[in-house]
């Protein structure tokens, strides 16, 4: 494993810690109390996730770009899944429900973005702008079209 590989395996480790032993999402009866614990990603997420940690090991150009590119689909689709479990969850809960982010999204939302920054240090100024200005314009559009209407945090907000 070469040197460079080890921030990426270090934050794929967390990534799977988070997906595996942390809820990604609560169901909560109202804003004021605790909730039910949810999460029904983890399999997918967990393999997601080692497979960005295989990817930082190897080391290769290909692979770091890879490894970059899925950084960017899991900043961009976390709160998508979050969204469509709050949409599935609030369908049998009373309209004061709320869906909030549980720790095990923040985490690895954080892990995410932290790898993206380091897969981007090897790209020329161009290419991380653009990164980042798909990746707000593709939060936008998502914000925009009602995709996170049913988190807490928008919820509230409105």
């Amino acid at each position: 494993m070469k040197a460079g590989a080890l921030p990426v395996v270090v934050l794929a480790v967390i990534g799977v810690v988070a997906a595996v032993a942390l809820p990604f999402v609560y169901v909560t009866p109202n804003r004021l109390l605790s909730g039910q614990p949810h999460s029904a990603h983890v399999a997918a997420l967990a393999i997601t996730w080692v497979v960005v940690a295989a990817l930082g090991a190897s080391g290769r150009r290909g692979s770091r770009v890879a490894a970059a590119v899925l950084a960017w689909l899991l900043i961009a689709g976390l709160p998508v899944l979050a969204s469509m479990d709050a949409r599935s969850l609030l369908l049998a809960a009373p309209p004061s429900a709320r869906v909030p982010l549980g720790a095990g999204f923040w985490l690895m939302w954080l892990s995410a973005s932290l790898l993206l920054l380091d897969r981007l240090r090897e790209v020329r100024t161009s290419g991380r702008i653009a990164a980042w200005l798909s990746l707000l314009a593709a939060v936008v559009t998502m914000r925009l079209g009602g995709t996170f209407d049913t988190l807490a945090l928008v919820r509230e907000f409105h």
